[in-house]
């Protein structure tokens, strides 16, 4: 059935609910208010009543479940939490170690990337000046910048593993 067939079946049932109330006698439509404000009375009661066991019960089950996760995170302390502490002193311990390589593998970083920036600045320039004339030297630059780029990468990467091996050396170490 379509909204507006819906709509007009209960307008149309509703006026002749009014009209067969209306048509009772006076008593009669007395006694069905009475039994409809009755009926109304107990279902409100009982939705509060219902509102209000079912606020207890989430209540109890919230509470149930704090106790629940408060006793799991306790059992898991107790059970991990040497071997969690000692994990975080290794890895403070690594990162701590591994700092100064780092610090020195961006420095080594740092040189070729300016090269490379100082490289390109020239080569801007020489493209903005009003004699522009490429030269071989010129041409070769993207090669050049090529090959800067693979002697960083391969730099960086030895630099990468000294320092994996060194802090795992120096981790080794203190472990013994």
């Amino acid at each position: 059935m379509s909204k507006s067939k819906g709509f007009l079946a209960g307008i149309l049932v509703s006026a002749a609910a009014i009209m067969t109330f209306k048509s009772l006698p006076k008593s009669k439509q007395q006694e069905l208010k009475e039994k409809t404000t009755k009926a109304g009375v107990v279902l409100r009661d009982m939705g509060y009543d219902t509102a209000y066991l079912t606020a207890d019960m989430i209540n109890d089950v919230t509470d149930k479940a704090k106790v629940t996760v408060t006793n799991l995170k306790r059992q898991g302390q107790d059970k991990y939490g040497d071997k969690i502490d000692v994990a975080a002193d290794h890895m403070k311990q690594f990162s701590e170690q591994a700092t100064p390589y780092v610090d020195k593998a961006k420095d080594i970083a740092g040189e070729y990337v300016e090269k490379a920036q100082n490289s390109l600045s020239d080569f801007r320039g020489k493209l903005t000046s009003d004699d522009i004339e490429l030269t071989q030297e010129d041409i070769a630059l993207e090669d050049a910048l090529l090959d800067l780029s693979d002697d960083v990468q391969e730099e960086v990467k030895q630099s990468v593993n000294e320092t994996v091996d060194q802090v795992t050396e120096d981790i080794s170490e203190k472990n013994k």
